[in-house]
């Protein structure tokens, strides 16, 4: 959560007493929410960007796969042992 207000209080001595620290920070020293979205939209761009590297990655990966089992047949038929 970001922001400043008369609540703020109030909200810190919640999140104190349900224990919830870990999971959630009070930001008071942003000035607009721009700020918080343009951090968040760098952090999803870069997973989107791993995300595209990842998907070539296993793309890459099954055409091996289908190299793999292309050369195997190939074999198999040059060796009589699978017939067509």
């Amino acid at each position: 959560m970001f922001g400043k207000g008369s609540l703020e209080k109030e909200i810190l001595d919640y999140i104190i007493i349900n224990n919830l620290e870990d999971w959630v920070t009070v930001i008071t020293n942003v000035s607009s929410a721009d700020e918080i979205y343009k951090d968040a939209y760098a952090l999803l761009l870069t997973y989107t960007i791993l995300g595209v590297e990842t998907g070539i990655l296993d793309i890459q990966v099954i055409l091996y796969f289908i190299i793999g089992l292309f050369i195997y047949l190939v074999i198999l038929i040059k060796n009589r042992k699978f017939k067509i």
